[in-house]
């Protein structure tokens, strides 16, 4: 037996992401994060759209930041 994908609703994303409703609904519409459209409902599978939307916010330290040339 296959186990089930817990999806998420776009009130319940937006709250996992701290984020409005109005902001998700925005990065919806840039495609920044994919989702599934059922009927009128709009749902996020955590694998497949929160996670890699997370991943694609994250930023790298730049080690050379802040550090000035010796003259």
């Amino acid at each position: 037996m296959s186990e089930q994908t817990k999806l998420f609703s776009a009130n319940q994303t937006a709250l996992r992401l701290g984020i409005s409703k109005p902001t998700l609904c925005r990065l919806m519409q840039k495609k920044a994060i994919s989702f599934y459209r059922i009927g009128t409902r709009v749902l996020f599978d955590e694998e497949k759209h929160i996670q890699p939307y997370l991943a694609s916010c994250e930023r790298k330290a730049n080690g050379n930041k802040g550090e000035r040339n010796a003259a």
